[in-house]
């Protein structure tokens, strides 16, 4: 739980970024995510929301009190989102969680794989 006491703690947060070039330096933004849940190149700078069409997306997330980030492409960022989310939420219930990774032949990311989550077998 956050010290705060508000119960929405990091640990129960996933944040979509961009890494984009603002003046002359590189830096993480929150992306922005259109209504009709795509993405389209926009980032919100200093509480207004620009297009960069250069940069990488990240998603970031708390795991054992460390942050981890991991890169993405626009066209998979935001189900590899959803999925990080799902596993996240299994492994805070308790509930074992197994990456299941694309066949070698895939150049994807690691948050590619699909995620198993695994509970009591259904008879």
């Amino acid at each position: 739980m956050s010290k705060r006491g508000n119960g929405y703690s990091s640990e129960n947060r996933l944040n979509i970024l961009k890494k984009v070039k603002v003046g002359t330096s590189w830096n993480l933004y929150p992306a922005v995510v259109e209504p009709n849940g795509k993405l389209r190149d926009k980032v919100r700078v200093h509480g207004k929301v620009e297009v960069h069409p250069e940069g990488y997306y990240y998603i970031e997330w708390w795991q054992d009190g460390r942050k981890r980030e991991q890169v993405k492409d626009r066209a998979e960022v935001l189900d590899c989102a959803r999925r990080k989310a799902i596993e996240l939420q299994a492994n805070r219930a308790g509930i074992e969680t197994r990456r299941m990774l694309a066949p070698p032949s895939d150049d994807r990311g690691e948050c590619d794989g699909m995620v198993r989550v695994c509970g009591v077998p259904h008879s």
